[in-house]
């Protein structure tokens, strides 16, 4: 099990949760969301495409955009393996 967080090296680390404007997309989750769980490393690539087609077609439309998913700002997502009682390290 994986999951993806957005971590930008400066104590920013948030797990992604499923959007609820894009079906198979996912977004920086808050305690109230559930954080997006996938079965393997090619389906957390998955969402995280289909999050950045999602977030390129909003900004496109002038709509607001998750910058998360688009240039500098994408290399800070990090799949992550769950693994019980471990720390999460990402580099």
């Amino acid at each position: 099990m994986f999951i993806v967080i957005y971590d930008d090296d400066d104590c920013l680390c948030i797990p992604q949760s499923w959007d609820a404007d894009c079906a198979g997309a996912i977004c920086s989750g808050s305690r109230d969301k559930e954080v997006a769980v996938f079965e393997s490393r090619d389906a957390a690539r998955k969402a995280i495409g289909i999050s950045a087609k999602f977030a390129a077609l909003c900004k496109s439309q002038g709509k607001p955009a998750n910058e998360d998913f688009l240039g500098k700002f994408r290399k800070n997502l990090r799949i992550v393996q769950l693994v019980p009682n471990a720390k999460v390290v990402t580099k």
